[in-house]
């Protein structure tokens, strides 16, 4: 008798967690989710909500940001999109870097690679925080 492994589901923290990231305008930290889900009467733990999504990610319903802090930022699209970080505040904003396909599959078959998905994360420093730099390298703050 063959055995088939059983489907992960999309239990009633998954479905919480993945309503929670597509009634938000903006990016959500993990922290910033397990708060709004506590808000929402969801009981479960800051690891639990981690777990939760991990898995959404791997199932292809959102998808995770890396940050240059360390910190992810998660967000229910899934579509190709490209991105400026900033290093000092975290911002998100999304833009269209034009090419990126075609740049992406090149360099995947020039290593020999079949190129499945491609992220561009750009970071830098945004305008806010270049303003609250130059304010404070004259002392103005």
């Amino acid at each position: 008798m063959t055995r088939i492994a059983p489907q992960p589901r999309l239990t009633a923290l998954r479905l919480a967690l993945l309503q929670i990231l597509r009634g938000s305008r903006r990016h959500l930290t993990a922290a910033e989710i397990y708060e709004l889900a506590r808000a929402d009467g969801v009981n479960s733990s800051f690891a639990g909500v981690y777990n939760g999504l991990h898995f959404l990610e791997e199932a292809g319903l959102i998808s995770e940001i890396g940050q240059g802090s360390g910190v992810s930022q998660y967000h229910a699209s899934v579509e190709q999109r490209d991105h400026l970080v900033c290093a000092v505040c975290g911002v998100t904003s999304h833009v269209r870097v034009p090419e990126t396909g075609l740049i992406a599959r090149s360099i995947g078959e020039d290593a020999g690679f079949r190129v499945l998905e491609y992220r561009v994360t750009i970071t830098g420093v945004c305008p806010n925080c270049q303003e609250n730099e130059e304010r404070g390298a004259m002392g103005l703050q």
